[in-house]
């Protein structure tokens, strides 16, 4: 019995070590704009190298830029970045329209509405808790064409699982096409548009004006100014149709502007290392927002400025865009580059007039919301996701402990001790005796660490490839760990039960 399980652990092992693969060529070449069945459109993006981060010193950007302040500028530490794989990112935000579509369909609620609150602007300026704000009801006018707003990482992360359920074969992409939020990496290098400037069209921010949704020189419906706001008057005191302004070089519209787009990544500080397909960090309680939003002063809305909050935060600035990983096999077309838009901007609406905004404090992200349904799990694909829990909860019971002892001890831990661990277990051999303190330490952090559960755990698919293989190396070692401890803790009640001593 036991040789069955650990032969079913270590394919587990084989299965995330190898999991991380590169498009293949397709019978036929892959649309630069695409229209997809569910009625959003999108550009086809370029795998490349880009600097992320901030080109200029804190110093630099505080004299220049208004409204940033030292401690968040520093978190747009500067690194080169490589993308290999081609995705389609959405032209504009998920609108009102569009979600609504979405909410029809399902009946689902988002967290605003389960809680019958949201985060708005009061009639002085100041953001603060609001009963009954929601998508549907965000404090100011707007129409089917406006960014859906109030919708925290959980609403639009449900949303891209319902695109995922009812995704159709689309024959211009030559398969099911999967839908994502984009990573911040993606979103930086998608927003930049082969540019090096702070903004996608220079580093002058009054050059915005035609170009974005942000605080300006109008100020406030009840005639209040920003108190950091782009020299020139946008025409919105609040969101704005989708399209109303000019897009990037790549044909994406309102990348700055409008309203902060939730990413994939989970917060966290980086190092300024080059990275390859970064994820994000690995665990933390906050999710990245990008962008600003039409309240954003300039040193927000930039390109490699990086916002963040709660997974449940649902402010009425707070939205998203959706991107696709193209079916495999893939071609890719002839162009070096994607082009500037095809489709006609949506014509500007008149101007709202909301309750009066003021600059947001400066926001930080969140946690995991269920998974789309899936097909009945095999056993083995049960096991594979018990061991990637179990890992992740060694790290998180890593985490909490914070001991550097402890610490130590799992950086230690390698795939050998796992081989041997399994060799071993599988012949009848006794164990090293480090090697079980290796496996009881790996059990006893996941059983500390259990709080993070399926629903609060990090995406395994959204893992760095490395991280897949530690998490997997970790789960693997506390499998075993608990089917030790657990067989330890049974053997004197098995022995009380015979009579003996």
């Amino acid at each position: 019995m036991k040789q069955g399980v650990f032969l079913l652990v270590t394919a587990a092992l084989a299965f995330c070590a190898a999991s991380v693969c590169l498009a293949q060529d397709a019978a036929a070449e892959a649309p630069t704009n695409f229209l997809a069945a569910s009625g959003l459109e999108f550009r086809l993006i370029e795998p490349g190298v880009f600097m992320m981060g901030n080109d200029a010193t804190v110093e630099e950007l505080i004299a220049k830029y208004p409204g940033g302040q030292p401690r968040s500028l520093a978190l747009s530490v500067r690194r080169r970045v490589t993308l290999t794989q081609w995705f389609y990112m959405g032209a504009r935000p998920v609108t009102v329209g569009d979600f609504g579509r979405f909410v029809a369909a399902t009946g689902y609620k988002t967290t605003a509405e389960q809680k019958n609150s949201g985060r708005g602007m009061d009639a002085k300026g100041a953001w603060v808790d609001m009963p009954g704000l929601n998508w549907q009801e965000p404090g100011f006018a707007q129409t089917s064409k406006s960014p859906v707003v109030c919708v925290s990482y959980y609403d639009a992360v449900a949303y891209v699982n319902w695109l995922n359920a009812t995704a159709a074969h689309e024959v211009a992409l030559g398969g099911v096409p999967r839908y994502i939020l984009p990573t911040e990496a993606q979103w930086e290098y998608a927003c930049r548009a082969g540019t090096t400037t702070e903004f996608f069209w220079g580093d002058d921010a009054a050059d915005g004006v035609k170009r974005l949704n942000a605080a300006d020189e109008s100020g406030g419906a009840t005639g209040w100014k920003w108190s950091s706001a782009f020299p020139f008057n946008d025409g919105y005191f609040a969101t704005s149709p989708v399209g109303s302004f000019e897009p990037n070089a790549w044909g994406l519209y309102d990348m700055l502007g409008n309203v902060w787009e939730w990413c994939s990544d989970r917060f966290g500080a980086y190092a300024p290392d080059p990275v390859v397909d970064p994820q994000g960090a690995l665990l933390g309680e906050y999710r990245v927002l990008r962008g600003g939003g039409w309240d954003a002063a300039p040193a927000l809305a930039r390109c490699a400025y990086r916002g963040a909050n709660l997974p449940e935060a649902c402010n009425a600035n707070y939205g998203f865009r959706v991107a696709i990983i193209p079916p495999e096999p893939f071609i890719a077309p002839t162009l070096v580059h994607p082009p500037s838009a095809p489709a006609q901007p949506v014509a500007p609406a008149q101007p709202v007039v909301p309750a009066p905004q003021v600059e947001e404090p400066e926001s930080v992200a969140v946690q995991e919301p269920p998974t789309p349904a899936q097909d009945p799990a095999s056993p083995e694909d049960e096991l594979k996701q018990r061991v990637t829990l179990l890992g992740l909860q060694v790290l998180e019971g890593q985490r909490l402990i914070g001991d550097q002892s402890v610490l130590r001890a799992v950086e230690s831990i390698e795939t050998a001790d796992y081989l041997a661990a399994s060799q071993a277990l599988k012949s009848g051999e006794p164990l090293d005796e480090v090697l079980l303190k290796k496996i009881k330490l790996t059990a006893l952090l996941a059983e500390l660490g259990s709080s993070l559960d399926e629903s609060t755990a990090p995406n395994f698919e959204l893992l760095p490839s490395v991280a897949q293989e530690r998490v997997t190396l970790l789960g693997g070692l506390a499998f075993l760990g608990v089917e030790l401890l657990g067989e330890e803790a049974a053997e004197p009640a098995d022995a009380n039960e015979s009579g003996e001593e």
